[in-house]
């Protein structure tokens, strides 16, 4: 990898190991991840710090490196050594910085640049200086079209910089074709589903940005890629949920109503919970550019008090199950065909006078821990339940009625969000 003949000596100071396909598809995965500036760092120094030969050594020169020489670092091992490879994969990078300018707020780049760049010692300094003005192991077109980028912030500039140095090998990840066979049997749930997607569209944008690349460097022909990204890429709003049961069964959903959420860039988060769902809300709004969605349980007073207070306007949202949770909100009759599949599958059938003990409105969590604990099941089982109640929505008007609500909601803040993109 061509690299700054001043961070030569630097670099071979220091012993790594050199990842492999599987890897660098597993990081590449982890970077395609919604994160904020100051957690894309603290990342992207994790991975190149797990690639160190384990002695203290390298651990104290690693420690001596600036965040733009960990850039250049992580891109040493995780990148490409091919330089028609280090091209297009720090055009991916670029594409992808450019996307998180759109994302984020610009405050969010500065305070990146104040926790990050701003407690350098002198000898830092002046090596970050050589490397953002073009002395740098990125490409010379590279170097051109973060220049030509105007109207930007110190911070924004410089985080093109860094994303661009820290550029993991996106070719080696893009060449997992959607429908490809996992390279092995722990690669199953990762490359399942939206990963496969992500690195479906991955590949696409490689094999666009390779065709431009060959016509010109100038910014007027990559402009369109970098204009914006597939939803796949480039989340347009971000849904916080409890649980795993919302990310289970929203999918199901949204398919019934033709909706495809990762397409439609509807980023689907389960927070573990009202409070962490409250948390995130309060932390993404200070930070994101895009509309949160906050969907919480009919218990969560407190939670959906503190969310309500701080929604911004006309941009976000809150959304609460009516005195209840998810399975509360299905009618009943669709309710007990589910619950009964359910029981059925652990060998215990449910009578009528069973099915009389679950309310038709209201929260069912009582009558349901009584018939689990009649039945010898424990308790009752959410995610088990979301499967099953996901896997047998196939007309709309089997969607209780908050849910497609709510979608009709979440594709209207979708339809805003693309009709306000633009240049950063």
């Amino acid at each position: 990898m061509p690299q700054n003949s001043n961070l030569i000596p630097l670099f071979e100071k220091i012993s790594y190991r050199k990842p492999g396909p599987d890897e660098i598809r597993h990081v590449c995965l982890k970077l395609l991840r919604l994160e904020d500036p100051v957690s894309r760092y603290a990342q992207i120094r994790k991975y190149a710090l797990r690639s160190l030969a384990p002695d203290k050594d390298n651990q104290k020169q690693f420690k001596e490196l600036s965040p733009l020489e960990v850039a250049q670092f992580f891109s040493l091992v995780w990148g490409s050594g091919n330089a028609w490879e280090q091209l297009l994969n720090a055009l991916v990078s670029l594409a992808l910085a450019l996307s998180e300018l759109r994302l984020y707020r610009s405050g969010a780049f500065a305070v990146w640049q104040k926790q990050c760049l701003n407690e350098l010692t002198e000898e830092q300094s002046e090596r970050g200086r050589i490397t953002c003005n073009g002395d740098t192991a990125l490409p010379s077109p590279v170097i051109k079209l973060i220049r030509a980028f105007e109207n930007l912030t110190d911070s924004q500039k410089q985080w093109l910089f860094f994303r661009c140095l820290a550029s993991p090998d996106w070719l080696q990840a893009g060449r997992y074709g959607v429908g490809a066979a996992p390279a092995s049997a722990t690669d199953m749930g990762e490359l399942s589903g939206l990963n496969q997607l992500k690195l479906g569209v991955l590949r696409d944008l490689l094999k666009a940005l390779e065709q431009s690349a060959v016509q010109a460097d100038a910014p007027s022909v990559h402009w369109h890629y970098f204009q914006t990204l597939p939803g796949a890429l480039e989340p347009r709003v971000v849904l916080l949920v409890e649980g795993n049961s919302e990310c289970i069964i929203l999918p199901h959903v949204a398919r019934v109503m033709n909706i495809d959420l990762a397409e439609s860039g509807i980023l689907l988060v389960s927070s573990g919970g009202a409070r962490q769902v409250a948390r995130r809300y309060l932390n993404l709004r200070d930070l994101l550019g895009i509309a949160v969605v906050a969907v919480l349980d009919g218990d969560a007073l407190e939670e959906a008090e503190v969310v309500e207070e701080a929604l911004r306007p006309q941009v976000d949202l809150l959304r609460v199950f009516d005195g209840g949770e998810l399975e509360d909100s299905f009618n009943h009759g669709y309710f007990l065909k589910c619950l009964s599949e359910q029981f059925a599958g652990h060998g215990v059938t449910l009578s009528e006078s069973d099915f009389e003990m679950v309310p038709v409105i209201g929260s069912r969590k009582e009558a349901l821990a009584k018939l689990c604990r009649r039945s010898g099941l424990g308790d009752f089982d959410k995610l088990e339940f979301a499967q099953i109640a996901g896997r047998n929505l196939q007309e709309r008007q089997q969607v209780p009625a908050f849910l497609q609500e709510l979608m009709l909601q979440l594709n209207e803040k979708v339809a805003l969000a693309k009709a306000a993109r633009g240049k950063p």
